[in-house]
């Protein structure tokens, strides 16, 4: 499966079930781990979410994530 890296900026949401799951946030930074041959690497996002009371941004894997389509967001945490 091909995966599409999320740009810095994006408005995305949890889609992972958990404390965070449902809400949005905005990626600051993108980080990727190379597999071995043949496999896909790995992607993972660091998220600014709204409305949670944490002090850092939250890592989330490619697999947690969905970008919200249609909006247009301002890039506030890059």
């Amino acid at each position: 499966m091909k995966f599409n890296v999320l740009p810095v900026g994006t408005l995305v949401y949890v889609t992972c079930y958990g404390p965070y799951w449902g809400l949005r946030g905005i990626i600051c930074a993108v980080d990727v781990i190379a597999l071995s041959d043949g496999q896909e690497p790995l992607y993972f996002y660091l998220v600014a979410l709204h409305g949670v009371e944490t002090k850092e941004p939250l890592w989330l894997v490619q697999d947690d994530l969905a970008a919200v389509e249609g909006e247009n967001v301002p890039l506030l945490y890059a």
